[in-house]
Parts: structure tokens; sequence; C-alpha cells
């Protein structure tokens, strides 16, 4: 469990924290034109999807160049 933010001095040390460790992308879905997977996600956890599938298709394409 985390502990709750205090002060602005932890808030910003979490936030210097944040943008050394980690990254954050963002994907839009249409639901016109990528209807298979905008329908296969809904009511899931998006992200533990999308990660896992990351990791398999890096998996199964080690050593491809782009």
């Amino acid at each position: 469990m985390s502990m709750p933010i205090t002060s602005k001095k932890q808030s910003q040390a979490k936030q210097d924290w944040m943008k050394a460790n980690s990254r954050m992308v963002s994907v839009r879905i249409m639901k016109n034109t990528e209807a298979d997977i905008y329908e296969f996600l809904q009511g899931k956890e998006a992200a533990t999807i999308i990660k896992k599938a990351l990791r398999e298709y890096i998996e199964n394409h080690k050593g491809e160049t782009e």
C-alpha cells in the first residue's frame, strides 16, 4: 500500500521519480475503424492487456529489424 502524498515536496519527488522511471504512451482506438480492438477492450483492464500483447509481440519478433 502506498503512503499518501502529504506535501508539495513529496509530490514533486514523486513526479521526478515518475519522469525518470516511466514513460506514458497514449493510443486512441477508433470505434468505427478499429471496432474489433475497441470491442475486445470494453470493460477490461486495457493497460494490462496491451502490455501483455506487447510482451508476446516482442517475444515472437526477436531479432527482426524495423
